[in-house]
């Protein structure tokens, strides 16, 4: 007998897609899928009930109060696979790096391809921040030699440093699908016993002295911890690749960079998102 799914629909800024990961990381659903201002999640039969949606509403507004329910959906086994699939794309990040899916990795001849196979939608390249932090570490990784990925997701940025020359890097996130998404992922791209990987988060690690540091997160967390990462990174003036950030916090961010000893080397932009490389001082 097929499985049942459930899939919940939310109406969700796409700003806010990192927070509403965070608010339902302890439900027990099976994936998450990106769509316009929209996110639907997936639970199985077993773990689905009619107070679901509400329960889920209500944690999550603890951190977006703008955030409502659509609608909700019950389809099989078969069609939620093939519903996954069909909407996980390969992404081409430019001329040289691309992200794509197992069933879909001879897609694009390029020099560089990352293969995830995303627990959630979060990491595919489809959201314009990571294709922007890519696109840095491409330029900047390859001058460090050891490389964080802080909050690592489903390990893109982890994968591409290694892939780029880093000699060492060291990934971890605190949600468990994050950890064994990324987990399965650096195994498909051979990476599994070259990338340090660890489930432990920000607020209460010591990071360690480091070259360089990617960190797609958000706008808050990347403000919090700009403090922390000026701290692993001045001993070898290091620099720092983030992402996450509408185009309209670039002077906020501009000026917490400054105020904790970093000179910007560099942003770019795609849509409404910008991404900033940043210097120790």
């Amino acid at each position: 007998m097929r499985k049942q799914y459930y899939n919940l629909h939310f109406k969700v800024m796409e700003e806010d897609f990192e927070l509403f990961a965070g608010a339902v990381a302890d439900f027990p659903f099976k994936g998450i899928e990106e769509r316009n201002d929209e996110l639907v999640i997936c639970f199985e039969e077993p773990d689905y009930s009619k107070n679901l949606k509400y329960e889920i509403l209500e944690e999550a507004k603890k951190y977006i109060p703008e955030i409502s329910f659509i609608s909700e959906e019950n389809i099989t086994e078969r069609n939620w696979n093939e519903e996954w699939e069909s909407h996980v794309e390969a992404i081409r990040v430019n001329e040289n790096i691309a992200i794509l899916p197992q069933w879909r990795v001879n897609e694009f001849d390029c020099p560089i391809k990352i293969i995830i196979n995303p627990k959630m939608s979060f990491g595919t390249g489809h959201h314009a921040s990571t294709r922007l932090a890519c696109r840095l570490a491409e330029k900047y990784v390859k001058t460090r030699p050891f490389w964080l990925d802080v909050g690592c997701g489903t390990g893109v940025l982890a994968i591409l440093a290694k892939k780029l020359g880093a000699i060492r890097v060291f990934a971890f996130d605190n949600n468990d699908w994050a950890f064994e998404n990324a987990k399965e992922n650096l195994e498909l791209n051979g990476e599994g016993d070259s990338i340090e990987l660890d489930l432990l988060d920000i607020d209460t690690l010591a990071l360690p002295q480091a070259d360089g540091i990617l960190a797609n997160l958000n706008r808050n967390l990347i403000l919090e911890s700009l403090a922390k990462f000026s701290e692993s990174l001045k001993s070898k003036k290091g620099l720092l690749i983030i992402a996450g950030i509408l185009v309209f916090d670039r002077e906020e961010i501009e000026t917490a960079l400054k105020s904790n000893n970093f000179t910007v080397l560099e942003f770019i932009v795609e849509e409404e998102w910008i991404s900033f490389c940043a210097k120790s001082n």
